[in-house]
This record gives C-alpha cells, sequence and structure tokens, in this order.
C-alpha cells in the first residue's frame, strides 16, 4: 500500500498560530510559498514539552523526503556492493522505507 506524499523538499517553519507550533511546507518556489504538508501541534500546551522539541520535531518531519531518498540510495548501494555483508543493514533500511511508504509497521 505505497502511499503517495508530497514531493519534497519540505521546511519547517514557526508558526504564527501557537507558541509552539511549527509549519510544515513543500517548497513551490524560491520562498518556499508552497503547499502546507502538516502542522505540529502546540507540544506545551498537551504535554509541557518545550520550544526546543518542538522545533526538532518539525525539522526530523521536514527531511522526511530526503531521508526517504538517502535510503532508497543506500539499499541499492548495499544491495549491489555486498548484500551479504550488511544484511541486516539492509533489512533496517528496507523496513524504514517501507515504514515511510506506509508499508511497514
Amino acid at each position: 500500500m505505497t502511499e503517495k506524499y508530497t514531493p519534497g523538499p519540505w521546511a519547517a517553519r514557526k508558526s504564527t498560530i501557537g507558541e509552539h507550533r511549527y509549519d510544515i511546507t513543500a517548497r513551490a518556489n524560491s520562498n518556499w510559498d508552497g503547499a502546507s504538508v502538516m502542522w505540529t501541534n502546540d507540544p506545551a500546551s498537551a504535554n509541557g514539552d518545550d520550544e526546543q522539541e518542538a522545533r526538532a520535531n518539525a525539522h526530523l518531519v521536514a527531511a522526511a523526503p530526503t531521508l526517504l531518498a538517502a535510503c532508497e540510495a543506500a539499499e541499492d548501494a548495499l544491495w549491489h556492493v555486498a548484500p551479504g555483508s550488511h544484511a541486516e543493514t539492509l533489512d533496517n533500511v528496507r523496513a524504514a522505507i517501507a515504514r515511510a511508504k506506509g508499508d511497514g509497521t
């Protein structure tokens, strides 16, 4: 069940709504005026988390398309270079790709 997602790159930007809220936006032009992919809730109001954690979470989510592409490239490289000697790493990369695409748990 591979999910279709908004192509990257994505950026995390401080929202104008909520003290610790961030918007994740897909880049449509050089000003990052693109579609909103998602936004983070204000964690401070939910469980006492701070601004630093909210920002870190937003940047991690914004990096998802780049991380998926890197995992796919690593999978290809590991498979062609030495699949037997990196079996566990290859399994982990494949599991991460499947999870990112909605095919894993």
